[in-house]
C-alpha cells in the first residue's frame, strides 16, 4: 500500500484558486507561472485528493486550503 504525499504549498495554492472558479490560465497569470505547470498541478492534485474532475476538487472538503488562505492574508 503505498501512501499519498499531501499537496505542496504551490498546489494548495492552485486549489484554492481552482475553488475560486478560476481558469488555469488565470491561475497562471496570478501565480506567475505557465499554464502548463498549472494543468500538471491539476493533474497531481487529481491523483493525490482522489478526485475525478476539477468540479470535484472544488467541492472537496480538505485540510489543506485554510493553510494556504492564512498565507494568502499575510501578503
Amino acid at each position: 500500500m503505498s501512501v499519498r504525499r499531501p499537496p505542496s504549498m504551490r498546489e494548495q495554492e492552485v486549489l484554492l484558486r481552482i475553488r475560486q472558479g478560476k481558469t488555469n490560465k488565470q491561475i497562471a497569470l496570478e501565480l506567475g507561472i505557465s499554464g502548463f505547470t498549472v494543468r500538471d498541478h491539476v493533474s497531481a492534485l487529481l491523483k493525490k485528493l482522489s478526485a475525478s474532475n476539477r468540479t470535484e476538487l472544488a467541492i472537496m472538503e480538505t485540510p489543506y486550503i485554510s493553510r494556504v488562505c492564512k498565507k494568502d492574508s499575510h501578503e
